[in-house]
C-alpha cells in the first residue's frame, strides 16, 4: 500500500465519526432558545456538543478537511510539511500508535529518498517521533497505572516506568534529532526520558546531559506529597478549573473541578472530615452541567452559601465552538445547586475563561466582570451590576468598560487604597489595561477610567493569568502578570534548565509605588523564568507571612512537557525556585490551581487541575499535601453585614512582634489568581512571631475599621463586620491517609 493510501486510511479511521456533523449559523443557540433552570442548561449544552463542537471545535484535532489533498503542489517539501501537520493532529487526538505507525512509513520514504531528505525534515520527524513514544510511555505508565509520584520531577519510587518501551524508543529518536541539530528542547525531553527509567544522569551522553545541579534548589524546604489518589480526587481531566472552598458550611474545604470540553462533567467533591472526599455531582443536581475552562466561587445573593460560576468557550474565537454559555450555579443551601444563568440575566454566548467577582459600586453585593475573547470577531466583555434581587444588569458601555480585546485574565485591585475596587485586564496579542474606579457619578453609577499609561504598566506581553497581591507587605496591592508566547517557549524553557539566558514568556511583577504608579521589578525579584503560565495561584506555603506561588505551565503544544513550578518568597524581596526540593514539579499540563487548608492543620495545601487542551491529553489531578513547618498561623473567615456576605474586598492587616520588632502582614479577601480559585477563608502565616499585637480589618463598603487585640496564634476565627468580638471557631484536624507506592489503574482515555 502506498504512503498516501496509508495516510488516507488512517485519517478515515480516526476522523470519520467526528466529521459527520455540520454547523450553520442557524444551529447556534440564542438566548431565547435556552429554557431557564438546570434542565434547560443541560439541554443547551448537549445541543451545542452534538451540533457545534464536533464539527468546529477550535481544539479538536480530529476535525480535518479531506480536501487538503487538492492543495498539494509539486513541491515535495510542502507535501512533507502537510504530512507532519496531519500526524501532529492524529497524535493530539490520542491515537498515538496510529500516529507512530504513520511516521514510520513517512520516515521510511524520507530515508530511501522518495521524499526529500533534508536535515530540517528529518529533525522535525525524529523530534515528533520521540515525543510520540514519550507520550505513549506516559499513557502506559502514568495514566493507566497511576502512582503518587507519577510524572513528578524528580521522578522516584512508583514514578519510574515499569513499561519502558516508550521512553527507550523516545531516547533513540531524540538522539537522532540531536545528531542533526543541537536543540535545547529536544535535549530536555531526552534527559526527561532517561529520568523515567531511572537512568538519569548516569546514562545520558555527556554532550547531551542537563546537569542535576541545574535542576536543584539552593533553598531547602520539606517535600510535599501528592495525595490525590488516597483522597479520591485523582480524577482524569482535560484543561479546566479548580475551586477549593467550603460549599456546605461544615468547616471543611470541598473541591470542584471542571474540564474545557462539554464531555467533561463538572466534578463536585465533599470533604468528609475523615481524610477523604465524596463525589457528589449527581446528588448535588449537577449531572449534565459540563465544560468550563475555568470556575470561580462567590456568594452572589448574600445567603451565606457559596455559588459557582462556570466559564466556557475559551480559545474558540475562530469558530462557533466559542459560542457557549456560562453557568451561574446557585447553592440552594440544602446540598444541591440550581442553574440560574438565564433567570439572573447573565446568559450570553461568547468565548471566555476569565471573570472576577467584586463589589465595584460598594452597595454590599458582588458584581461581575466577564472578560470575553475578541480576535477577529465581535465579543465585547461584559460588566454586570448586582440588582440585589438575584438578577444582574449589564452595563459595560455605560461604565466606561467598552472592551473588545482578547482577554485572558482579569483581577480586581484597589491599587490606590481609596476604597473603590479597580480592574486590571490581561490580554493576548494586545496591550494590558488598568481601569481606575472613579466611584459613583451623578446618576449613582460607577464609571471607570483607563489609566494604563499613567500607571506605568503598558506592556505588550501576550499575557494570560494575572492576580493582585501585596507580595512585600507594604499595604499597597501589587500586580502579577504572566506572559505566554507558545512559539518561543519550547526552547526557552529548556534553555532555562541549561542555565542559559532567556527572553520570552517572562512574567511581570509590578510593584505598587503607592503614588498611583507601578514599577516592573521582575529582575529584582529574580523571576526571570519562561513560565508559559496558564493556571497559577498564590498562598503562603511556609507560613512566614509572605506570599509564594505555584505556576501551572499548561501550554497546549503536545511537546511542551515541562514541570509546573513553585516559587518561595524570601521575605518579600525576591523569589526562589523550590520546585524539585518540594517535589511538586508535575510535568503534566497545569491549569486550575488553588491554595487552601484542606486538612485544617494550619498550613496551605495545593490543588492542581491537570490535563491538556487536546482531547488525547487528559491526566489525573493532583493534591499536594503541605508537610508543615514550625511557623505560627491563624485562619479568619470574614462575614460581611453591610458588605457582601463573604467579605470579598475586605482588607486585613495583622501586626506581629518578634524579638521586640514589629512586622505587618497584609491580605485582601479574594479567591486569588484568574485561573483557579483559592478558599475565601484567609489562611495567614505569622512566621516565628512571639505574639500578635493586633488584627485590623477595613470594610470599604461601610468604611468600618475594626481592631482586635489579645488574639491567639494557631487558631481559627470568625470575624463579623461591626461586631466587637473576634470569635474563636473550633475545628477538627483531618489526618490524610499516608502515601503509598500502590499503582492505581485508570482506563479513561
Amino acid at each position: 500500500m502506498g504512503l498516501r493510501a496509508i495516510i488516507t486510511c488512517l485519517f478515515i479511521s480516526i476522523v470519520v465519526n467526528s466529521c459527520t456533523n455540520s454547523t450553520t449559523p442557524e444551529s447556534v443557540l440564542k438566548v431565547e432558545d435556552v429554557e431557564p433552570g438546570t434542565a434547560g442548561m443541560v439541554k443547551a449544552l448537549s445541543f451545542i456538543e452534538d451540533n457545534v463542537i464536533e464539527s468546529q471545535d477550535f481544539f479538536n484535532p480530529n476535525v480535518m478537511k479531506f480536501g487538503w489533498w487538492e492543495k498539494l503542489t509539486k513541491d515535495e517539501e510542502y507535501e512533507v510539511i502537510i504530512y507532519y501537520r496531519k500526524v501532529t493532529d492524529i497524535l493530539a487526538s490520542g491515537a498515538l500508535k496510529q500516529g507512530i505507525q504513520l511516521m514510520d512509513s513517512i520516515l521510511s520514504e524520507i530515508e530511501k529518498g522518495s521524499l526529500p531528505r533534508s536535515n530540517k525534515t528529518l529533525f522535525k520527524f525524529y523530534e515528533l517521533m520521540g515525543v510520540a513514544w514519550l507520550r505513549l510511555g506516559e499513557v502506559n505508565n502514568c495514566v493507566q497505572n497511576h502512582g503518587n509520584n507519577s510524572c513528578i520531577v524528580p521522578i522516584k519510587g512508583d514514578g519510574f516506568y515499569t513499561l519502558q518501551e516508550g521512553p527507550k524508543k523516545a531516547i533513540k529518536y531524540f538522539k537522532k534529532a540531536l545528531e542533526l541539530r543541537d536543540d535545547a528542547g529536544v535535549k530536555w525531553l531526552m534527559n526527561l526520558s532517561y529520568m523515567t527509567i531511572d537512568q538519569y544522569p548516569d546514562s545520558v551522553p555527556e554532550s547531551m546531559l542537563i546537569s542535576p545541579n541545574l535542576l536543584a534548589s539552593d533553598t531547602i524546604i520539606p517535600s510535599f506529597r501528592n495525595k490525590a489518589n488516597q483522597l479520591g480526587l485523582g480524577v482524569n481531566s482535560h484543561a479546566g478549573g479548580a475551586i477549593m472552598d467550603d460549599f456546605n458550611n461544615d468547616g471543611y474545604l470541598d473541591v470542584v473541578f471542571s474540564g474545557m470540553y462539554l464531555s467533561n462533567q463538572l466534578e463536585y467533591f465533599i470533604n468528609d472530615g475523615k481524610g477523604g472526599f465524596k463525589s457528589n455531582s449527581t446528588e448535588a443536581g449537577l449531572e449534565g452541567i459540563t465544560g468550563g475552562l475555568n470556575i470561580i466561587q462567590a456568594d452572589y445573593n448574600n445567603d451565606g452559601f457559596l455559588d459557582i460560576l462556570v466559564l466556557r468557550g475559551g480559545w474558540g474565537t475562530k469558530s462557533a465552538a466559542g459560542l457557549q454559555p456560562n453557568s451561574l450555579l446557585k447553592n440552594k443551601g440544602n446540598g444541591t445547586f440550581e442553574d440560574v444563568t438565564k433567570v439572573a440575566g447573565i446568559l450570553s454566548f461568547h468565548p471566555t475563561q476569565t471573570a472576577v467577582w467584586a463589589d465595584f459600586n460598594n452597595d454590599g453585593w458582588l458584581d461581575l466582570f466577564v472578560g470575553n475573547e475578541s480576535y477577529s470577531n465581535h465579543h465585547p466583555s461584559e460588566f454586570y451590576f448586582n440588582n440585589q434581587d438575584g438578577t444582574f444588569t449589564e452595563a459595560a458601555i455605560e461604565s466606561g468598560l467598552e472592551i473588545e480585546l482578547f482577554v485572558k485574565g482579569v483581577t480586581a485591585i484597589d491599587y490606590n487604597n481609596d476604597g473603590w475596587t479597580d480592574l486590571f485586564i490581561s490580554c493576548m496579542s494586545d496591550t494590558n489595561h488598568l481601569y481606575l474606579n472613579k466611584g459613583l457619578g451623578g446618576k449613582g453609577k460607577v464609571t471607570f477610567k483607563d489609566v494604563t499609561d499613567e500607571a506605568g504598566i503598558e506592556l505588550l506581553l501576550n499575557s494570560f493569568p494575572t492576580w493582585s497581591w501585596d507580595y512585600n507587605n507594604d499595604g499597597w496591592e501589587d500586580l502579577m502578570v504572566f506572559s505566554y508566547q507558545q512559539r518561543q517557549s519550547t526552547s526557552e524553557v529548556a534553555l532555562s534548565y541549561l542555565g542559559e539566558k532567556v527572553s520570552s514568556s517572562i512574567p511581570s511583577l509590578f510593584k505598587n509605588n503607592g503614588n498611583g504608579t507601578f514599577s516592573r521589578v521582575t529582575e529584582q525579584a529574580k523571576l526571570v523564568y519562561p513560565l508559559t503560565a496558564m493556571g497559577c495561584n498564590f498562598g503562603d506555603i511556609n507560613n512566614d507571612g509572605f506570599l509564594d506561588m505555584y505556576v501551572g505551565t499548561g501550554a497546549p503544544a503536545y511537546k511542551m512537557i515541562y514541570p509546573n513550578r513553585m516559587f518561595l518568597s524570601r521575605k518579600g524581596d525576591n523569589f526562589v525556585d523550590v520546585t524539585t526540593v518540594a517535589e511538586v514539579g508535575h510535568i503534566q499540563k497545569g491549569h486550575g490551581i488553588a491554595f487552601g487548608d484542606l486538612d485544617n492543620d494550619g498550613d496551605q495545601d495545593i490543588l492542581a487541575e491537570l490535563g491538556g487542551a487536546f482531547r488525547g491529553d487528559a491526566f489525573q489531578n493532583a493534591v499536594f499535601e503541605n508537610p508543615g513547618n514550625e511557623n505560627h498561623w491563624m485562619t479568619i473567615r470574614t462575614k460581611g453585614v453591610k458588605s457582601n456576605r463573604s467579605g470579598v474586598g475586605a482588607r486585613i492587616k495583622v501586626i506581629i512582634v518578634k524579638d521586640g520588632k514589629q512586622g505587618e502582614i497584609h491580605l485582601t479577601v479574594n479567591s486569588g489568581g484568574s485561573f483557579g480559585a483559592n478558599s475565601l477563608q484567609q489562611e495567614i502565616g505569622l512566621g516565628q512571631a512571639d505574639s500578635i499585637i493586633s488584627v485590623n480589618i477595613w470594610w470599604p463598603v461601610s468604611n468600618i475599621r475594626q481592631t482586635f487585640t489579645d488574639v491567639e496564634m494557631n487558631q481559627y476565627y470568625e470575624l463579623t463586620e461591626g461586631e466587637n468580638e473576634l470569635k474563636k471557631v473550633s475545628h477538627k484536624v483531618i489526618h490524610f491517609p499516608d502515601s503509598s507506592d500502590q499503582k492505581h489503574k485508570h482506563h479513561h482515555l
